[in-house]
């Protein structure tokens, strides 16, 4: 589980936080009362988090993220049965 994102804030909104953790960008839904206290876009931060994993969604925190359809290529490497 995921309980704390440290990066650098790429883009701020009132309800939505984008974080670059070595560079994988977590796109964050946040409330205001997180916003509020966010410094300007190329900051360090430290978010804490609760995740939550359900079968349609992926949740960080006060977040939903939509999981995009994924196309995985095969290098041949994997176990097969």
């Amino acid at each position: 589980m995921i309980a704390l994102l440290r990066g650098v804030l790429v883009e701020k909104h009132p309800n939505q936080a984008i974080v670059d953790t070595g560079g994988v960008g977590y796109d964050v839904t946040i409330p205001v009362s997180t916003f509020t206290p966010l410094p300007e876009a190329g900051a360090e931060v430290r978010l804490r988090m609760h995740t939550q994993i359900a079968a349609a969604h992926f949740s960080l925190g006060l977040t939903r993220l939509r999981l995009r359809p994924t196309r995985y290529i095969s290098t041949g490497s994997e176990d097969r049965a």
